[in-house]
């Protein structure tokens, strides 16, 4: 809270985000009619495989058989729904191996539509939000005294006027839409994904997590432990090195070091620049 006892900003953006309620009803309707679509999408793609590859192809693959609460409500009627498409496709004559994959495109297509309209929707709240604040912001600034506009910095106006407001837009605009996006598509899938096999749903998405964090929390609280108790002591003390080290004579050392033929030809040359020495010493002379 402000020192000056004035209220939070985020009630007081809320009390502009809510003159335009009905826009907001509406883009929120479009995003439900989007994640209501991603699902259908999902269950068209398991019977585009029974039909392109023959019935029940599905029934062999992993995650796309048949489970034993098959009869969900949500899968009821997602099967209700086809078998009302297949029916109004045999009448107009169209085959199964025509009719799915047109049906899958159009499901997309009404995706893609819906998710325009609602991020649409959600952009123009943020830009009458923006434009209300503007025309207060300015109507409080005519009120001001001369003192106020000595005091203040003109740069910092320009910056509240600008910058803040841009971001007000961006945040009850383009963020706010993939945020409730997001919620809504995860909650319906992961609906879906119960509905289909809830102990398969149960593992990958509440027993998986919750290991792995567990797993990575133990590792890293404990990691220096278990690289300690994985070592002797004796070798973490550095007694292990220095006995080693002090085991192997200096003489040892530099002959393991040197290889046989490498010293062999050193001292070729060596006795060669020796003999060589006294001939160019005369030259010189």
């Amino acid at each position: 809270m402000e020192s000056n006892g004035s209220p939070k900003p985020l009630p007081r953006l809320l009390v502009y985000f809510g003159r335009y309620r009905g826009r907001a009803l509406a883009a929120l309707a479009m995003m439900a009619a989007v994640s209501a679509l991603t699902v259908v999408f999902l269950f068209l793609v398991n019977k585009l495989i029974d039909d392109a590859l023959g019935a029940g192809a599905s029934g062999t693959l992993t995650g796309f058989g048949k489970s034993p609460r098959a009869a969900a409500p949500l899968i009821a009627w997602l099967q209700r729904g086809y078998a009302a498409m297949r029916s109004a496709a045999d009448h107009a004559g169209l085959p199964a191996r025509l009719a799915v994959p047109l049906l899958l495109l159009a499901t997309l297509v009404a995706k893609n539509v819906c998710s325009y309209f609602s991020e649409f929707a959600l952009n123009g709240i943020g830009i009458a939000m923006v434009r209300d604040l503007r025309n207060d912001a300015y109507r409080q600034l005519l009120r001001k005294s001369a003192r106020f506009y000595s005091q203040a910095s003109t740069g910092d106006l320009l910056s509240r006027m600008l910058s803040d407001v841009e971001q007000i837009q961006s945040a009850f605009g383009t963020r706010l839409a993939d945020f409730a996006q997001g919620v809504l598509t995860i909650l319906l899938v992961l609906v879906y994904a119960f509905s289909l096999n809830p102990g398969l749903a149960f593992g990958v998405f509440v027993i998986a997590p919750i290991s792995w964090a567990a797993a990575g929390g133990i590792w890293t609280s404990s990691s220096p432990r278990v690289i300690a108790a994985m070592l002797p002591s004796s070798f973490l003390s550095g007694t292990v090195i220095e006995r080693t080290i002090s085991a192997v004579k200096p003489s040892a050392i530099a002959s393991a070091t040197i290889p046989p033929m490498i010293e062999r030809s050193t001292t070729r040359s060596a006795s060669r620049a020796d003999a060589s020495r006294p001939a160019s010493a005369c030259c010189s002379t």
